[in-house]
C-alpha cells in the first residue's frame, strides 16, 4: 500500500499539475487584487468586506472550483480505470496486495496530492494579492483570516469529488467514461443551477423552493458559507452580497419593515438564505463520499 499511495502522490504532483496550480492561484490573486485599486479608500468595515466578498467568489469558483474540481475528476477518473486499460492492474493484483490495500493507497495519494495542489494554488493567490493588491496590514491580515475556511472547503470538495470519480472509474472502466459524468457533475455545481434559477426568477419573480433540494450550487455555497462561518462569517451590505446572492443563492433579498424604512434610503435587506441548513448539507455530502467509496 505504501508503494502505491507513493506513487499515486508522485503522478498528482508532477509538474503539468504543479504549473495549473501556480497559473490558477497567480490569475486568481491578480483578477482579485487590481479590482481594489483606490486613490482615496473607503471606510475600513466597508473596504474589508467588499475585498472578502470578491475573495470569496474567487475562491468558491476559480480555486476550489474550476481548478480543484477539474483536477481531483481528472485523477480520481484514471484511478482505476487507467491501470484496467493499460493492463498495470493485473500486475498490481497480481503481487502480494489485496484489492483493497490497492485502492487505499490510491485514495490516499489522490486526495493528498489534491489538497496539497489546492494549498498551492490558495497561496500563490495570497502572495498575487500582497504583492499587486493595494492592500495594508489590516485588510491584508483580515483576508487571510479565511485561510482555514478555504481549506476546509477544498477538504470537503476533494473527498466528495475524489470519491465520485474514482467510484466511475471503477465502474467504467475507461477514463473518458468517467471523466465525462464528473464534468456534468462539476457544471452542476458551478453553471447550471445558476442558470436554472434566472430563469425562474425572470419567469416567476422567485424561485422555486423545491428545487432548492436538487441544487447542486446551492448546496455547495452553503457548504462554503458553513466553513467561512467558522472563521467569522460573510457580512456587507446588499450591494457587497448581491453578486454572492445570484452565483451561490446563499443569500436573498428581503424587504425592510416600512417604519425602518422611513430611516434609511432603501427598502430591501440581503439575509442568509436558509432554506436548507449549511451542516446538514455537510454532513449529507459526507455520507454520499462514504457510500462512494465502500
Amino acid at each position: 500500500m505504501r508503494e502505491i499511495f507513493k506513487r499515486t502522490l508522485q503522478t498528482t504532483l508532477q509538474l503539468p499539475y504543479v504549473l495549473i496550480s501556480l497559473a490558477a492561484g497567480l490569475l486568481a490573486g491578480l483578477s482579485f487584487s487590481t479590482g481594489y485599486i483606490f486613490t482615496q479608500k473607503p471606510p475600513f468595515d466597508y473596504y474589508l468586506n467588499s475585498c472578502l466578498a470578491s475573495q470569496h467568489l474567487t475562491v468558491f469558483f476559480m480555486i476550489c472550483g474550476i481548478m480543484l474540481m477539474a483536477l481531483v475528476s481528472a485523477f480520481g477518473s484514471g484511478l482505476i480505470a487507467s491501470e484496467a486499460h493499460e493492463g498495470t492492474l493485473r500486475m498490481l493484483t497480481a503481487k502480494p496486495n489485496s484489492r483493497t490495500s490497492i485502492l487505499a493507497g490510491k485514495l490516499l495519494g489522490m486526495l493528498l496530492g489534491s489538497l496539497l495542489l489546492m494549498t498551492l494554488a490558495l497561496f500563490t493567490m495570497f502572495g498575487a494579492e500582497f504583492l499587486v493588491g493595494d492592500f495594508d496590514g489590516n485588510i491584508a491580515a483580515g483576508l487571510f483570516t479565511y485561510a482555514p475556511g478555504y481549506l476546509l472547503y477544498g477538504l470537503i470538495v476533494t473527498l466528495f469529488f475524489g470519491s465520485l470519480s474514482a467510484l466511475l472509474s471503477c465502474i467504467m472502466k475507461k477514463r473518458i467514461g468517467a471523466l465525462l459524468p464528473m464534468l456534468l457533475v462539476t457544471l452542476m455545481v458551478l453553471v447550471i443551477p445558476m442558470i436554472i434559477r434566472l430563469v425562474m426568477t425572470y419567469g416567476s419573480g422567485k424561485t422555486s423552493a423545491a428545487f432548492s433540494f436538487i441544487d447542486m450550487n446551492y448546496h455547495f455555497g452553503k457548504i462554503f458559507a458553513w466553513c467561512m462561518d467558522l472563521c467569522g462569517g460573510i457580512h456587507g451590505s446588499s450591494n457587497q452580497l448581491e453578486a454572492m446572492s445570484v452565483l451561490t443563492n446563499i443569500f436573498k433579498e428581503t424587504t425592510i419593515d416600512l417604519d425602518l424604512t422611513r430611516q434609511i434610503s432603501y427598502s430591501t435587506i440581503m439575509v442568509e438564505n436558509n432554506r436548507l441548513p449549511g451542516p446538514a448539507l455537510v454532513i449529507s455530502y459526507l455520507l454520499l463520499t462514504a457510500v462512494n467509496l465502500a
